[in-house]
């Protein structure tokens, strides 16, 4: 079976509270029908970067840039976010 959008963004690490938008009517955006709401939501994740992945190289990244040594080890509070998105 195909995995469904919402398995898709948990496998790139989205938290559970990532909304992925409306289906018709109740669940659906207005003029959506139902397969082009999944093939926009499958391209949506496609192009996304992984939120955890994202949290880990910017703590990286800020702990590398003149400046920004202070008290904080941006290494460390990168992959706490990253762990955090990741859970």
């Amino acid at each position: 079976r195909r995995f469904t959008p919402r398995e898709c963004a948990r496998l790139m690490g989205f938290p559970e509270r990532f909304e992925l938008g409306t289906l018709v009517g109740d669940y659906v955006e207005p003029g959506q029908e139902l397969n082009m709401w999944f093939r926009s939501r499958y391209r949506m994740l496609g192009n996304a970067v992984c939120p955890p992945i994202i949290a880990a190289l910017a703590g990286a990244v800020l702990a590398q840039c003149p400046g920004m040594e202070s008290e904080c080890d941006w290494n460390a509070i990168g992959r706490s976010a990253a762990v955090q998105l990741a859970v």
